[in-house]
């Protein structure tokens, strides 16, 4: 029942997405990219970026498993964007009942899972990376790497050889889906850290290897093919203005985040170069005081410590250590809000169990009221938002309603 009802809002909510059009790198990867047009062209993916994608993106990305699905859906649907979209939702609606399944894996809890998956699929950051089809690669890599998670759990709790198969299979589909899938590796150390039976250190790094090994081969063959790791020289005048804007782009993340309401497609974010810098100084203080703390909420909470740790362990591929031409997006937190999610879902199911005998049944119904009311406000802006990714006008006026002088609308 909780399946259902998470795939059935989803679609709910994301249904006005649908008759949304091509909207910029779509035309590179699918209206402008003729080899998508002939299926037998699907080993040149692998090899050729220009197979890949059209023009320039075609040295940005490698995402072979990506673009065999649109090759899939020009078969299928050709130039009309309606199935293109049709797969994006279902994928989300998949992912929404995947990360029900792993979170019941790892907590046991049926509230927690519930919750925290609902309110992944409701969640408006989640528009770029479902309403528009270039997102993709997101909502695909995501389906793989959900998977190979689970099929990891179920290898760690039965010791069956044939799940830990399953799950490195799984891993390789999510990396050549998207590059975000290399932080896997890490998000399974730090569940074995959190979670997992007491064993001896080289036990849990023998069974990671093959994780870390697979990370390493996709790194090579991508730079192979595409000859590039990153997509554009550092931000600044190096790697150190790099960092300190990226520690000013954490804490707009978990503003955004927080508060959904001023979101844009495309973010003008200052490069800093001075540690003094007030806002550099805030993050770098806010960050640094997370990670005093940590050993604290370790000690109280070992979810809440999991899912602090997933968000930021979630976000390093892109967090600019290899620079991206684009330092901050909201589809670069399709996964890492993740833990987000469930750090909300953690504190409102202990808020109810551990109150007070006396007020117990109140802060039950304040829990719920609480929910419903998250989950009500972020579907209503979801379905608000995914009306920007409708066009290309849509996106533009959205766009400078947020910010008039956004270098985008020049």
């Amino acid at each position: 029942k909780a399946a259902f009802l998470l795939f059935f809002l989803t679609i709910v909510i994301y249904s006005n997405s649908l008759s949304g059009e091509f909207l910029y790198d779509d035309d590179y990867f699918i209206v402008k990219n003729v080899h998508i047009r002939n299926l037998e062209n699907i080993p040149s993916f692998f090899t050729s970026p220009s197979a890949a994608a059209f023009a320039e993106l075609a040295q940005d990305v490698y995402r072979p498993l990506t673009t065999i699905s649109f090759a899939l859906d020009y078969r299928f649907w050709g130039l009309d964007t309606f199935g293109y979209h049709l797969e994006n939702v279902f994928l989300h609606a998949l992912n929404a009942i995947l990360l029900f399944i792993l979170l019941q894996l790892i907590f046991g809890n049926i509230v927690i899972a519930f919750l925290a998956s609902l309110l992944f699929a409701c969640h408006p950051v989640q528009t770029e990376a479902v309403a528009w089809i270039s997102g993709r690669s997101s909502v695909l890599f995501l389906f793989f790497y959900l998977g190979s998670f689970i099929f990891y759990i179920l290898f760690k709790k039965a010791g069956n050889k044939r799940y830990l198969v399953f799950s490195l299979a799984l891993f390789a589909a999510s990396l050549f889906s998207k590059e975000m899938a290399v932080s896997l590796p890490l998000l399974l150390a730090l569940y074995d850290i959190h979670f997992a039976p007491p064993e001896s250190f080289k036990r849990r790094a023998f069974k990671l290897a093959p994780y870390f090994i697979l990370s390493a081969f996709f790194v090579a063959v991508r730079f192979l093919v595409i000859n590039s790791v990153s997509q554009c020289p550092w931000w600044g005048s190096g790697p150190y203005d790099t960092f300190l804007t990226m520690l000013v782009a954490l804490g707009d993340y978990v503003k955004i985040l927080a508060l959904p309401v001023k979101l844009c497609a495309y973010y003008v974010t200052t490069v800093y170069s001075s540690i003094v810098e007030p806002r550099v100084l805030l993050s770098a203080a806010a960050i640094l005081s997370l990670m005093a703390a940590l050993p604290f909420i370790f000690r109280r909470s070992r979810g809440a410590s999991f899912a602090i740790c997933f968000f930021f362990a979630a976000l390093l591929p892109v967090s600019n250590i290899a620079p991206l031409k684009a330092l901050m997006a909201e589809r670069f937190l399709y996964l890492p809000s993740i833990g987000f999610c469930v750090l909300i879902a953690i504190l409102l199911e202990k808020y109810a169990m551990n109150a007070n005998p006396s007020i117990k049944l109140k802060a039950g119904r304040l829990t719920v009221a609480i929910a419903v009311m998250l989950v009500a406000v972020y579907s209503v802006r979801t379905m608000m938002r995914n009306e920007d990714w409708k066009s290309q006008i849509a996106v533009t006026n959205s766009i400078l309603k947020i910010n008039p002088l956004n270098p985008w609308g020049l």
